[in-house]
Parts: structure tokens; sequence; C-alpha cells
């Protein structure tokens, strides 16, 4: 598994300075564009085009805080637990309901009841990353494994919301 942190140098931490992020990768890509090693020998010229790939997938990877989230579960291999409370799949399902029985007239109260939730998780999640960020290496577990069950919850609105939005679009 790749460690994009240490790509670029960086402490394994959720809130990440994102402009330290884009200055690292500028550096790394003007370092390593593969147009620079267009007259040198085939091996330089695919180490370049390597780092330069690795540098594009690690900055997208890390300037997104849910990748970044899912970048480091992955690092610290936690067992992700896929099943979520009962009561959530059922507030899940009635919104899904609503969506299929959707008017014009319902749309907005939808469209707020769902961004309401996505509030409450980001809310959530960005005050756990904190918490992470701050915590000691043995509490940092805990912490991913309740981020990775919000991440799961979020994952649900982003596709009510893909949902209601295809029904905006007919």
């Amino acid at each position: 598994m790749q460690n994009y942190f240490e790509f670029y140098g960086l402490p394994i931490q959720l809130n990440l300075d994102l402009a330290l992020l884009k200055q690292k990768f500028f550096e790394i890509s003007r370092t390593f564009h593969p147009d620079l090693f267009a007259n040198t020998t085939p091996s330089e010229q695919e180490e370049a085009l390597q780092i330069s790939t690795k540098n594009t997938v690690a900055y997208k990877t890390l300037s997104n805080e849910n990748s970044r989230l899912e970048h480091v579960v992955q690092l610290y291999r936690i067992e992700k637990n896929e099943a979520l409370p009962p009561a959530f799949l059922g507030q899940m399902m009635d919104l899904n309901e609503q969506i299929d029985e959707v008017t014009n007239d319902t749309r907005d109260d939808l469209v707020s009841e769902i961004m309401e939730l996505k509030n409450a998780f980001y809310t959530e999640m960005f005050s756990l990353f904190e918490k992470f960020d701050e915590s000691t290496e043995a509490n940092k577990t805990s912490i991913l494994l309740t981020l990775n069950q919000l991440h799961l919850k979020n994952k649900y609105l982003l596709r009510l919301n893909e949902s209601l939005n295809t029904f905006a679009a007919e």
C-alpha cells in the first residue's frame, strides 16, 4: 500500500493543510514532468512518468476529505465493517420512497431534509478529523472505525442526492 502522506513528506492527518499539499504537488510536478525527460534514457523517462503519475494520484486522493479518509483507513488496516445500524437503513429506505414519490411541491422539503442530514454528518466527521489528528496512536483506530461508519452513511446520502437530482432532470 502506497502511503501518499509519506510520498509528500507529510504527517498522516485528516485535517490536511491543502495549500501545503498543493505546494508539494507542484514541486514534484515541476521536477518530474515527463516532458523534462524527453532527452534522457528510457529508464529515466519511465521513472519520471511513474513519479508524475503517482504524484497526480496522491494529490487527487489527499485533496478530497472522503478519499483522504479512505486512504487513512487503508493505511491503518482498519477492518471495514460495512454493516450499518438498522434505524439508519430504515431512514434511508423512507427517504428513497419519498424520492420515488416526490413532486415539484415536495421536492424542496426533501432536499432540505437530506441537506440537514449531510450537514450533521460533515459536522461530526470534521470534529472526528480534529480528534484523530490530536489523539495518540492508541486512540486513532477507534476514531477511524467511527469515521468509517460515518463515511458509509454519507455514501448513502450522496446516492439519495443523486437520485433526487435525477428526478429534477426528468
